[in-house]
């Protein structure tokens, strides 16, 4: 920080640094334990934490502003998304969301590999050159995590054919919908 900083910008510089790998990591690893007696059923558990990122209070009329970790939780098992606000190394607020939070990558290669398991697509997935582009499909009720996936090759580096359009439903982690769009072409495209 410069030196010719008022004691108040030194103060809200501290408050608004950027969230570091470290405070995500241990904010993510306090929500977890917090939540992990919730997260059980049945003896089983299936979660993932989403990540972490920095939420900041409005300051009071004679305070600051506090700087606070929100951690998004999926609970599988339970049908639920949550959130959980972080102070330094305490829970503050645990909240069920009524929305789907983003899709973060390791739930994406979930449900590619969910795809790649059903003989129906096998081939559209392993065809030279198609990849996949994820999408949200449609209205999700709040207990639900499903995500879409469009299977997509480029043909002559320049035009995008949709090979196929799935719907994965990540709770129950099976294949709900499947429509092949343009399967023609060799096996060079």
């Amino acid at each position: 920080m410069k030196p010719n900083m008022s004691p108040q910008t030194r103060k809200l510089a501290t408050v608004l640094k950027p969230l570091g790998r470290t405070e995500a990591k241990q904010a993510t690893e306090t929500a977890v334990e917090h939540l992990r007696p919730e997260l059980m059923r049945d003896g089983k558990s299936r979660f993932r934490a989403l990540g972490a990122q920095l939420s900041v209070t409005r300051p009071t009329a004679k305070g600051s502003p506090t700087r606070l970790v929100d951690v998004r939780v999926v609970d599988y098992l339970n049908r639920r998304h949550l959130r959980v606000v972080i102070a330094g190394s305490r829970v503050v607020e645990v909240r069920e969301l009524d929305y789907q939070p983003a899709f973060v990558a390791e739930e994406i290669a979930e449900a590619e590999a969910i795809v790649a398991r059903d003989p129906r697509l096998r081939t559209i997935v392993r065809r030279r050159g198609a990849f996949s582009s994820p999408f949200s499909p449609g209205r999700n009720a709040p207990g639900e995590r499903r995500i879409g996936l469009r299977y997509l090759v480029v043909h002559r580096k320049t035009v995008v054919a949709v090979l196929a359009e799935v719907e994965v439903d990540l709770v129950e982690q099976r294949l709900t919908a499947a429509h092949a769009v343009g399967t023609s072409g060799g096996s060079n495209g």
